[in-house]
């Protein structure tokens, strides 16, 4: 085979594979938007839905006078869900794919830094009153850390004098989170760990969708331990991972204390197990900073 054959099966299985290339992303672009018509498609028949049955009940509200109040209220209900849900109608569908490769870069340069610092690998979630974050992550340079005060916190190089209050403070993953969480439930955990624990792993799965499914395992003095499945943004081990963060400002916040973090194996039962320990810098002190 001359060199000009050679030359010219190269370029032909170039040009084949180029084809194929355009093949594929022309049929991703397809299923992307196929996904968000699909969605929208399902939104405007729940808008629909909403309005048939105010329109209906306002019928009703005419013919039957006895009932014509709640008939009414059913009525305008029915018609505002409509409109609110048509309108809220998502025009764009983002893969968690594109999102999850956005934040594994932020989460590995915050790692890298930590890791050029030479910190620790301990996580503290500290509640501060600040009019920007209700918690902020400490990541300390000592294992027997203590808690820097909240303008020490509020500036991410905490360099006080104290050197076991030295490290990073950074904005929590979790605490944008926590607060959209907190605008939409409607009751308070009243102080208990385990009705806490319960509400996040329920908006974590129902309000976010950050994952499958979870459990609060165990509640203790000071611990909670949540089991979770299906896990999005990848391992819930990455730096400041939404899901784990977001559990730990949750108790962070609603308690009043700092949070260590640690996410371990979920074992047979579920993919990873988040465990919460508060208050975290008494505790870290009085074990020499080691975690069981």
């Amino acid at each position: 085979m001359s060199d000009a054959d050679i030359d010219a099966e190269s370029a032909d299985d170039d040009a084949v594979l180029e084809t194929r290339l355009q093949l594929v992303e022309e049929e991703n672009r397809r299923l992307r938007e196929e996904y968000a018509r699909s969605k929208r498609v399902s939104y405007r028949r729940s808008a629909a839905a909403f309005g048939a049955l105010g329109v209906l009940a306002g019928l009703l509200g005419v013919a039957f006078a006895d009932a014509r109040t709640v008939l009414f209220a059913l009525a305008g209900t029915g018609v505002f869900a409509g409109v609110l849900t048509y309108y809220l109608t998502p025009e764009h569908v983002v893969p968690v794919t594109v999102g999850e490769r956005a934040f594994s870069a932020l989460a590995e340069n915050e790692a890298d830094i930590a890791r050029e610092l030479g910190l620790t690998d301990h996580r503290y979630y500290v509640p501060v009153e600040h009019p920007d974050a209700g918690a902020r992550l400490f990541v300390p340079q000592h294992a027997t850390a203590r808690r820097p005060d909240d303008d020490a916190l509020a500036t991410v190089f905490v360099a006080t004098d104290d050197d076991r209050e030295r490290g990073v403070s950074l904005h929590a993953s979790g605490d944008r989170l926590f607060e959209e969480y907190e605008r939409a439930r409607t009751t308070s955990a009243d102080g208990d760990p385990e009705r806490l624990g319960e509400s996040l792993v329920d908006a974590l799965a129902n309000q976010f969708e950050l994952v499958e499914s979870g459990d609060v395992e165990q509640v203790g003095d000071g611990r909670l331990a949540v089991a979770l499945s299906g896990v999005e943004f990848g391992p819930g081990e990455t730096f400041d991972h939404p899901v784990a963060s977001f559990l730990a400002v949750g108790v962070a916040r609603d308690c009043g204390e700092a949070v260590a973090l640690r996410v371990t194996d979920g074992g047979e039962r579920a993919d990873e197990r988040v465990v919460l320990d508060w208050p975290a810098f008494e505790a870290d002190e009085a074990t020499g900073g080691r975690r069981e």
